[in-house]
């Protein structure tokens, strides 16, 4: 783990969907992989998320947001140490087992 990842980063950040479909954050300044920023959502409420990877997006930073581990699967309630966090077609946040987050959007149901 870096340092970085133990120092809250101040800079805008919102939501935003990725080239691949998963939700990440839209950052308007530089964040490192591991630094954990606030992020502010359309009702104005704030949730820390962890950077796991950065891209550019023009004059701002694309980054996805880190899995966490361990857990059930929120689609198919299998057990697994890797979990990545996904959406599923009504928008409802899961987290799922490696399997589950390769099927598209339209296979995952965690409501």
């Amino acid at each position: 783990m870096s340092l970085s990842s133990f120092y809250r980063r101040t800079m805008n950040a919102t939501y935003t969907k990725l080239s691949n479909g998963d939700w990440g954050v839209l950052c308007d300044s530089r964040p490192n992989v591991g630094d954990v920023v606030t992020v502010t959502k359309k009702d104005k409420s704030t949730k820390q998320e962890t950077i796991a990877q950065v891209w550019t997006r023009g004059d701002k930073f694309a980054c996805a947001i880190a899995t966490e581990h361990g857990g059930k699967c929120a689609n198919c309630d299998h057990h697994s140490n890797h979990r990545a966090r996904r959406y599923d077609t009504n928008g409802i946040e899961g987290m799922v087992c490696d399997q589950c987050a390769r099927l598209p959007k339209y296979e995952l149901s965690f409501g």
